[in-house]
């Protein structure tokens, strides 16, 4: 009933392809209490209806409604010839044909054309277009039985083409429509179509990528572009965006559980949250390299768990501290974000106090943050590293993260289960580190490529003991870790506890967001989700979040390049995100091939292209790859 709901219009509609105008009946009695106009359009012309009674008998009963226009000859691929600029709230095609026998080619080409001659008719960002397809057409997860993508109309990759994303799909019941009768099969007027398990395609404009800039324009233009990708500060400072909203959350949870100063018992002077790597001054820590093909950012010397560290031997006893990190040891995906948002809660004591106490502490106020903040939480679980922890509902203990976590040589941990970064492939040394004429590729090359040549960074998990500690968990995210201070680095304190929450993951667990670059989205409609969270109610909100793209396209590409002394898989990553828009949602490393006649080396990866707020179109995803290469090949990467 949803094309007939009144609530779905308010001012007009166009249906386009109503042969024998029998949906426009349905349409206009559903209407008939309300001042929406509907334009009513047919390919055919007048006379070629004269011998159908059927459709002669619907344009009579539509003559009765003041709010109907009947029009014939009307294409439904060229729009603008017969309304020009004219807008509509909704454009509706039901059951779409080319005539004749069923072409999957022509079909897909129809569907195209339309969908760029109706975009141009939607109010953008208010208006949608409805597309209705028989049984195993669209090609999306929704069709049952499901077709193979090459053998359906592939709806939401034409619709991509016309900036168009897919917002909604419901069932098209025949016992809704008692007037409608399908028209057209095989360019039949008096034949219809098998309508049963059909289903109705809502789709509405997206917002458009930048774009695609050639080399040159994205080298001179790179400032502006990075900039556009790294908000100033992260997220914490965006209003009403669920990092900012969720660490004041937290600041307020540690200040009503009395975690303060114990020196001068001054919450504002030491718990003020502190926002630890603005990303511009973050550059300027950074070992930066300067080129004319941009700036190029690698390991920060001053991480965040170091600024905790300084904290901590400062005296500061009590403390949190908020702030953000960049980081392209990871490839993009719909998890990771290069701008990586933690809050760190440290309570110390200057008078000793029993492990069995402190412990007690620990538990209690994980039991709080459990039942405040993470009460929402679905498939919430805690592993501990050792038996004696005590376990509450709604947590299940589980020892599967074990196995499938991975320590990682600079102090990041990936639970993907899949390789996705040369980095983490068992890729190592077979020289034993002879001297240097008889060195391997890996200790020439690789070796910092994969960069196993960088010094372990302090990490948080280094600061508390490694047993007892705690950890929280949402299906493969690390949300929470937490534990007691490993003292010995700290000769001035007595005891304490520490907890360090990825804020990013929580807020993804807490919002049932699916994928974290939405986070960081521009759509108007993201945004006003977002505004709609209180600070006073976050978590505890009266719904989840909606994504507003349905199984967008996916395009998939392969790329490999030779291994140089000077090159590393961080600035590869960081250059598929920031020529790609931020489009990938997957890296997968594939292939090591050892040329041994040349000795030398080459590693090939596999790329998702996939963007969950944006249309996507496999001509983009091309533009970008091609710029990709080209950005790789400026910087000295030997592409195969």
């Amino acid at each position: 009933m949803a094309l007939l709901d009144p609530k779905s219009y308010s001012n007009n509609v166009l249906v386009v392809g109503d042969g024998n105008f029998s949906f426009t009946v349905c349409l206009a009695s559903a209407l008939s209490k309300t001042s929406v106009k509907i334009v009513a359009t047919s390919l055919d012309s007048r006379a070629a209806l004269a011998s159908n009674d059927f459709a002669l008998g619907n344009i009579a009963k539509l003559s009765s409604f003041e709010n109907v226009e009947i029009l014939h000859e009307v294409d439904a691929t060229d729009l603008c010839q017969k309304f020009g600029s004219r807008t509509f709230d909704r454009v509706i095609f039901n059951f779409p044909h080319t005539g004749g026998k069923s072409n999957i080619a022509k079909s897909r080409d129809l569907l195209e054309r339309f969908f760029a001659s109706a975009a141009h008719h939607v109010e953008r960002f208010k208006g949608d277009i409805c597309v209705s397809l028989c049984q195993g057409q669209g090609g999306t997860p929704l069709d049952n039985p499901r077709r193979e993508l090459g053998n359906s109309w592939q709806v939401v990759y034409r619709a991509a083409k016309a900036g168009l994303i897919l917002n909604d799909v419901y069932p098209f019941k025949s016992e809704d429509y008692t007037s409608y009768r399908s028209a057209g099969f095989r360019g039949q007027l008096g034949k219809g179509f098998h309508t049963v398990n059909g289903l109705t395609h809502v789709f509405v404009h997206g917002v458009p990528l930048e774009p695609i800039p050639d080399l040159e324009s994205f080298i001179s233009n790179y400032s502006s572009i990075v900039d556009s990708l790294y908000s100033v500060g992260g997220l914490i400072g965006v209003p009403n965006n669920p990092v900012g909203n969720l660490v004041k959350k937290l600041e307020s949870f540690f200040g009503n559980y009395n975690i303060c100063d114990l020196t001068d018992g001054s919450w504002q002077d030491c718990c003020q949250s502190e926002y630890v790597s603005d990303l511009t001054e973050e550059a300027k820590k950074l070992n930066v390299r300067e080129e004319a093909t941009g700036l190029t950012l690698e390991y920060s010397k001053i991480s965040f768990a170091t600024r905790v560290v300084e904290k901590l031997q400062k005296n500061c006893h009590s403390f949190i501290l908020s702030g953000t990190e960049i980081d392209f040891f990871l490839p993009p995906s719909s998890r990771t974000h290069p701008v990586s948002h933690k809050l760190v809660a440290v309570q110390t004591f200057t008078e000793l106090i029993t492990p069995l106490k402190l412990q007690s502490v620990v538990n209690s106020v994980l039991e709080a943050f459990v039942e405040d903040i993470c009460s929402r939480i679905k498939d919430l679980r805690r592993e501990s590293s050792c038996q004696g922890v005590s376990q509450t509902n709604p947590l299940s203990t589980s020892s599967s993260v074990e196995s499938e976590t991975t320590q990682l040589k600079n102090g990041v941990q990936t639970g993907f289960l899949d390789v996705r970064c040369a980095g983490a492939a068992s890729i190592g040394c077979h020289c034993r580190n002879q001297d240097g004429r008889k060195k391997c590729i890996f200790c020439r090359m690789e070796k910092h490529y994969l960069g196993h040549d960088i010094s372990p960074q302090v990490c948080i998990n280094d600061l508390i003991q490694p047993s007892p500690k705690t950890t929280l968990y949402h299906k493969d995210m690390l949300l929470v870790s937490c534990g007691i201070l490993d003292i010995s680095k700290f000769p001035k304190v007595c005891c304490g506890w520490l907890m360090e929450v990825n804020i990013d993951s929580l807020a993804l667990a807490l919002c049932n967001i699916p994928d974290i670059r939405l986070l960081w989205s521009n759509d108007p409609r993201i945004q006003e989700q977002f505004s709609s969270q209180e600070v006073d109610e976050f978590p505890n909100l009266g719904k989840e979040f909606v994504p507003i793209s349905l199984f967008p396209p996916t395009y998939i590409h392969d790329i490999s390049f030779w291994i140089t002394e000077q090159m590393t898989e961080q600035q590869f990553f960081q250059d598929i995100y920031e020529v790609t828009q931020g489009s990938v949602c997957d890296v997968w490393f594939v292939e090591r091939y050892h040329d041994t006649e040349q000795d030398k080396v080459s590693y090939n990866y596999r790329m998702m292209y996939n963007s969950c707020d944006r249309p996507l179109s496999h001509i983009e995803t091309v533009k970008m790859q091609n710029l990709l290469r080209r950005r790789l090949l400026n910087c000295d990467f030997p592409l195969k």
